[in-house]
């Protein structure tokens, strides 16, 4: 040490034939070893496993909530020992109002789907959506469990008793009041 500062030096061996073709090292001062030290270093401890969270969203939300919902993600994946990269909301083309939303984040180890499948559900998934990715994830589906529809695919269509259900219109009123409020307060 001097100065209060790390002495670091690094030094490298090249291996040459001479003319007797013996070999011989020669110790040689590298003036970018400490540099590439560092990207050696950078490269050990960065984060390798990149995973996107998919969010399903079929109402929307005031935007005001959308600001604290990000802080609250960035909090729990903090806490998890992930990183987050970035947060990419858009409208769902399957349900009028409502939102797909992916996740980018970074993790120094492996993460498990069922783990993933996890954060998915504290992050605000739709619950039945977790529920049908934790039985497609117990059957073993490795790759297509984690699926965001961009349209339906089948709709099972409703008894007569529930088209005429007085609590049913009700409920899809106030519904459509209340996206037509939220619009109006979004766009003044």
């Amino acid at each position: 040490m001097k100065n209060n500062k790390l002495d670091f030096t690094v030094r490298t061996f090249n291996v040459k034939e001479d003319k007797n073709g013996k070999l011989r090292i020669q110790k040689e001062k590298d003036p970018h070893a400490l540099e590439k030290v560092r990207k050696m270093a950078d490269q050990l401890f960065a984060t390798p496993y990149k995973y996107v969270l998919h969010l399903d969203w079929d109402y929307p939300w005031p935007k005001h909530w959308l600001k604290e919902w990000r802080f609250h993600v960035f909090s729990l994946l903090h806490d998890e020992g992930l990183n987050l990269e970035r947060i990419i909301i858009k409208p769902s083309p399957s349900r009028e109002g409502g939102v797909h939303i992916w996740i980018h984040i970074a993790a120094a180890r492996e993460l498990t789907d069922d783990y993933i499948n996890m954060l998915q559900f504290l992050c605000g998934d739709h619950h039945t959506r977790v529920w049908i990715n934790t039985l497609r994830i117990d059957r073993g589906m490795k790759k297509c469990w984690n699926k965001l529809f961009t349209r339906h695919i089948w709709r099972k269509p409703f008894p007569k008793r529930c088209q005429r259900c007085k609590l049913r219109e009700i409920l899809n009123e106030m519904r459509k009041e209340y996206e037509f409020q939220t619009a109006e307060k979004q766009n003044p």
